[in-house]
């Protein structure tokens, strides 16, 4: 698999932000909208509202994460992905 094609670099909006991360694409919804997994502190970094990646804005879809489960949800509509990455693959 080329990870290259499913991981992402999340940056701000705001371009005197230097937050930044990384997350992978793991489907897309009814609406080919991407979904990426990252950690919840990126986004806690960025700011929730800053979030983008490849220009595109993200929304958060996932409940708050915190020091425990360090997990965030990212839904970015018009981000394509060929083949997301299967969390089924990442299990084995």
């Amino acid at each position: 698999m080329d990870w290259t094609k499913v991981v992402y670099r999340i940056e701000s909006f705001d371009a005197a932000h230097r937050g930044q991360g990384t997350g992978f694409a793991f489907d897309q919804d009814a609406d080919d909208a991407l979904l990426v997994v990252t950690c919840w502190h990126v986004v806690r970094e960025i700011g929730g509202d800053n979030l983008r990646i490849k220009g595109y804005p993200c929304e958060v879809v996932s409940s708050d994460g915190d020091d425990d489960l360090d997990l965030a949800v990212l839904r970015v509509a018009g981000l394509a992905c060929d083949v997301p990455l299967s969390l089924w693959l990442c299990l084995r």
